[in-house]
């Protein structure tokens, strides 16, 4: 079903009309346990465990998931602020990404170390959602044109998450 809801949803895009929200695709849609910095330190330093959800341009970070829901909502950002989305440089972490949000003087790092089977669909799913000129040359392989065509034909109507921390 998810197919043929993004088959139609494409075809609707390749004709220039817009999708209602509510037929969001769950291709925009990701959730999952990563390790996350942004305090200007070394990974191995300070890092914390976080559960994100990212929903269209909403990526939001909670401490813990009980009763089949996240709990402690630790920070969020929207992903048409980010300024700069690319690889890790950090040596702790073997894959990752560096995610430089507006407003911000250091940038997100996030580890996919503990869940490296999940890592190419946050990186295609985030990749395709920031700006084209705003991802790093070498993730731009990783970027889904026709994804990008549906975060801004389904979700471009998402109120714009202004704070980025908690």
């Amino acid at each position: 079903l998810n197919h043929f809801v993004r088959a139609c949803t494409l075809r609707h895009l390749r004709a220039g009309l817009r999708v209602p929200s509510a037929q969001m695709s769950i291709a925009l849609s990701k959730n999952g346990w990563m390790r996350k910095n942004h305090k200007g330190s070394h990974f191995a330093t300070k890092n914390e465990l976080r559960y994100f959800v990212s929903e269209g341009f909403h990526v939001k970070y909670y401490k813990d998931f009980k009763k089949d829901a996240p709990t402690g909502l630790t920070g969020k950002f929207d992903l048409r602020n980010v300024k700069a989305l690319g690889p890790c440089s950090d040596p702790d972490v073997k894959r990752g990404l560096a995610v430089e949000i507006k407003g911000k003087p250091n940038a997100l790092v996030v580890s996919f170390d503990d869940a490296p089977n999940e890592a190419d669909a946050w990186i295609k799913l985030w990749t395709s959602a920031v700006a084209g000129a705003n991802v790093h040359t070498s993730l731009k392989a990783s970027r889904d044109e026709e994804l990008a065509l549906e975060f801004n034909a389904t979700v471009a109507d998402m109120a714009t998450l202004r704070r980025t921390r908690l």
